[in-house]
């Protein structure tokens, strides 16, 4: 990157491993630039760890286990389950509350979950929460946790009745 406007013109090369800056002849003794090198197996380990750790703790969408397909291939019964569930879990809560709702359809059955992550007492409407857990029962046919807004949902579907 050249600067016309400055006392220094800083150049960036990039080398297989390595970030070199390579500060012109002109730069003055109280600017100092650190140097940062990892070998290739370095880089590699630190993002296996860092993979690692995140998915340890990470919210999102199952891997494996029953699909919504395993408990009805009707989009409207399951869409009938969230919005009962969702219908139940809108009201007040207070730090920390969750309420847990179970739907079954046939022999298997949906589980629901829905905590307020606040530090007050917070409110959900039937809609805000119809919102949300489409949008994960959409994504994560296996199900899911996640957090939007103040509030944790959690989605599930499993074999057996309640």
């Amino acid at each position: 990157m050249y600067k016309s406007s400055s006392a220094y013109v800083e150049k960036r090369y990039r080398i297989p491993d390595r970030i070199h800056l390579i500060p012109s002849p002109d730069i003055q003794a109280r600017k100092f630039y650190t140097f940062i090198m990892f070998s290739s197996t370095a880089k590699i380990a630190a993002i296996a760890l860092l993979g690692l750790t995140t998915s340890a703790n990470a919210l999102g969408c199952y891997g494996s286990g029953p699909v919504y397909g395993d408990v009805s291939n009707n989009a409207g019964v399951i869409a009938g389950a969230r919005n009962a569930a969702c219908g139940f879990f809108a009201g007040s809560y207070p730090q920390g509350g969750v309420k847990d709702y179970c739907y079954t359809v046939g022999s298997n059955r949906i589980n629901f979950e829905v905590r307020n992550n606040a530090g007050t007492t917070q409110s959900l409407s039937q809609s805000d929460c119809v919102a949300a857990m489409t949008i994960e029962m959409n994504a994560c046919s296996h199900g899911s946790e996640q957090n939007h807004g103040s509030f944790y949902y959690y989605n599930d579907p499993n074999a057996g009745a309640c």
